[in-house]
């Protein structure tokens, strides 16, 4: 079996065509895309994605435990007095945006840190485009 790597701005998509990909990484990039971003993100990764194809999400979530600035209201850490650099949502909430996308939801987990120093909580889902 051969496998062709692609490595390329998230946010830029627009070099790939419609059902390109047959499987889809985001290796803990997702808490980092801030606001309308996220929703172009996914409605993106989802045109790019052959019917069928794989999507494996990681992702921070929950409570932040040790993560500093961070904003309850907007769920982001905010540094530089006002520069969202995280967004760190409810699980809940990042998998109704992954369906909301057009993925279907096949597994998910939270895998919760070992360190009781770090607290931090990061959601693994597994979908599949509809």
């Amino acid at each position: 079996m051969e496998a062709d790597f692609r490595v390329g701005n998230v946010l830029d998509l627009r070099g790939y065509s419609d059902d390109f990909f047959d499987f889809l990484l985001d290796g803990y990039c997702l808490h980092c895309i801030i606001g309308e971003d996220r929703k172009a993100f996914l409605a993106s990764a989802c045109r790019v994605l052959k019917k069928g194809g794989f999507f494996h999400i990681g992702t921070m979530c929950n409570e932040p435990g040790m993560v500093e600035g961070f904003d309850p209201k907007s769920r982001c850490t905010i540094h530089g007095g006002d520069i969202a650099s995280r967004y760190i949502g409810l699980s809940e909430d990042i998998l109704k945006e992954i369906r909301d996308a057009g993925f279907t939801v096949m597994d998910w987990e939270i895998i919760r840190s070992e360190d009781k120093d770090i607290l931090q909580e990061e959601l693994l889902v597994e979908c599949v485009k509809k």
